[in-house]
């Protein structure tokens, strides 16, 4: 028996060699993916109609529900959120972040000024396609479409906040712009153009046609 204990242990040896040789050569194969965070802010215009905005709901002289054009509801507003993500293939970028959304209603339809105001806090889902790779380029448009599902948050002078669950789809649009590079190109720092148009959505939520930038960080 103990004649075969180094035979055992040469042939133990050998099988956890064999075994070991296919997945370095499968690591070696296969490059580890980018990954990313960014930080951003925006401009938002608002567009679409509303027959209601948080408490309040639009009626014309016979007491008839109507809808109102957004320039006429809200003043442009602005946003500020981040993103982490994932790319795929050097071409597919899979997002998910957080979004505020400062809402700026006009006053002509409160009672006063400070009666409530509206703000947004949002989960984005976002997959976006580059027209050419990020991590090869200097500049890297890109389209895709965002998810945004979160609360409506309605603060009213003298009551308790009220919130309201709301979804919206977006068109998204932009491009990076490759500033910095680190680590060999294991890194790298891009300025980002980060636009969206907002679709459709759950009723009451406000629309709007987001012009922004940021800066992203690449990594992997």
């Amino acid at each position: 028996m103990k004649q075969a204990i180094p035979f055992i242990l040469l042939l133990l040896l050998a099988i956890g060699l064999i075994a070991a040789q296919p997945a370095e050569a499968a690591i070696q194969r296969v490059a580890a993916r980018y990954n990313m965070v960014d930080v951003y802010g925006g401009y938002a215009s608002p567009h679409g109609e509303y027959g209601e905005v948080g408490l309040v709901m639009f009626i014309d002289e016979f007491d008839r529900p109507v809808e109102v054009d957004a320039d006429q509801v809200f003043d442009a507003g602005w946003s500020l959120g981040f993103n982490y993500g994932t790319l795929y293939a050097d071409r597919f970028l899979m997002q998910l972040g957080f979004r505020y959304t400062n809402h700026q209603e006009q006053d002509w339809f409160k009672d006063h000024p400070d009666e409530f105001h509206l703000a947004q806090y949002d989960l984005n889902l976002n997959l976006h396609v580059y027209a050419v790779p990020p991590t090869k380029s200097i500049v890297a448009p890109y389209g895709g479409v965002g998810v945004q599902a979160g609360l409506l948050n309605i603060e009213i002078a003298g009551y308790d906040d009220e919130s309201d669950l709301t979804i919206l789809m977006a068109a998204d649009f932009g491009l990076d712009l490759k500033v910095a590079e680190f680590s060999k190109g294991r890194s790298f720092l891009t300025l980002a153009s980060i636009n969206s148009y907002d679709l459709f959505g759950t009723e009451d939520r406000p629309k709007y046609l987001t012009i922004g930038g940021g800066l992203r960080y690449w990594f992997r």
